[in-house]
């Protein structure tokens, strides 16, 4: 087992997304790695340009457990910033550096040894899926899986560390602000109507929204307290005008809002259109607040399982970023997320992983999928 060289051979493939050509470059060198390893693999593009990987053991267990991941990355951005080649791994003092080497190939580099490792050493139906498009809100990956799949647990190993289990998200409203206007000459704007003012107005509405949690259902990382418990508003695109010297009639923005536990989606809403008066609003996605009870005893066993394979107590958590947990936590499911590297590298100039975490959070999770009973 080598997972340093398998994590490497993933990092090599430029799996960006949007989408290119090496999400289907990458999709067959997994399927090819696991029919390599005695197991049986299959894509599935159930919406075009997605492909999704997936093997299933040929088992007749009543109960089931997913192992998700996906091999979508950012892209890298300008390439100059990085000291060490995005799609060159390269291993120093023992991290491993490469885009996608935190979030999240070291991760699905330990599920797919897991998953030949171990498919015929556990008494419950294993299920190894990878998909292509998670950086993008997984519509077309995990999204159709969840509808297709019930398993009893879904486990993802996207970034956390050692020491921390996530357990729960914030939802997400994403949506775009449209102020419409009338032109006119720059000289003259009282003839017209500017449609870059009004949005800007409903921005600044939009920022003095104060919208918190008193009595938060589940702790987070002392980082991020202030933006967990409170409704956040970050306004990430704005286009509009065509000269200086023109009144623009058109004007709109990219806006997302991310809403804590205990709060809905819809209450969030309500609350951006009684500030926004002056634009449209057009709603671009949206994934309500969602959380797995840390009382649960799938988060007990892994819990135990950390406590023995490396010595630390660790933190139940929820997070302010999203994963693609949240469509399967959507129908009921349990998910837990766990894995290597730390969400500060993913998306970074020259991000990297540590070699240690991948061989720890390896045997943690074998320890935890062969003691397991669901």
């Amino acid at each position: 087992m080598d997972l340093v060289k398998l994590t490497s051979r993933l990092i090599e493939l430029p799996s960006v997304n949007p989408p290119s050509n090496s999400l289907r470059e990458t999709a067959e060198f997994i399927s090819d790695w696991l029919h390599e390893h005695g197991v049986n693999a299959e894509i599935l593009e159930l919406d075009r340009g997605y492909p999704i990987v997936v093997s299933k053991s040929m088992k007749t267990y009543s109960k089931s457990l997913m192992l998700n991941g996906h091999f979508d990355v950012v892209p890298p951005g300008d390439l100059k910033a990085w000291k060490y080649s995005p799609f060159s791994p390269t291993l120093v003092d023992g991290k491993l550096f490469g885009r996608g080497s935190s979030d999240m190939k070291s991760g699905l580099a330990v599920f797919m040894q897991l998953y030949v490792d171990l498919i015929d050493r556990v008494d419950y139906n294993l299920i190894f899926t990878a998909v292509p498009d998670e950086e993008t809100g997984g519509e077309h990956g995990s999204k159709k899986l969840a509808d297709i799949y019930k398993p009893d647990l879904v486990l993802i190993s996207e970034p956390t560390g050692k020491d921390r289990i996530v357990l729960g998200e914030k939802g997400m409203l994403t949506f775009r602000l449209k102020a419409k206007g009338r032109s006119s000459h720059g000289s003259i704007p009282s003839q017209g109507e500017n449609a870059i003012m009004k949005l800007t107005r409903d921005i600044t509405n939009l920022s003095r929204i104060n919208m918190e949690e008193t009595s938060p259902p589940m702790s987070t990382d002392q980082e991020f307290e202030s933006d967990m418990k409170k409704v956040t508003i970050n306004v990430g695109v704005i286009r509009g005008g065509i000269k200086s010297n023109v009144v623009p009639d058109f004007c709109e923005a990219e806006v997302d809002v991310r809403v804590p536990l205990s709060f809905s989606i819809e209450d969030v809403m309500e609350g951006v259109k009684s500030v926004a008066k002056e634009s449209e609003i057009e709603l671009i996605n949206s994934s309500p607040p969602n959380f797995t009870h840390p009382s649960t005893p799938y988060v007990t066993f892994l819990e135990k399982a950390i406590v023995e394979v490396t010595g630390l107590s660790p933190k139940k958590v929820a997070v302010p970023y999203s994963t693609d947990g949240k469509h399967f936590r959507k129908n009921g499911t349990s998910v837990i997320v766990y894995g290597p590297g730390s969400i500060k590298q993913a998306h970074s100039v020259d991000e990297f992983v540590e070699v240690e975490e991948i061989n720890s959070i390896y045997n943690v999770y074998s320890s935890f999928l062969k003691s397991l009973r669901l």
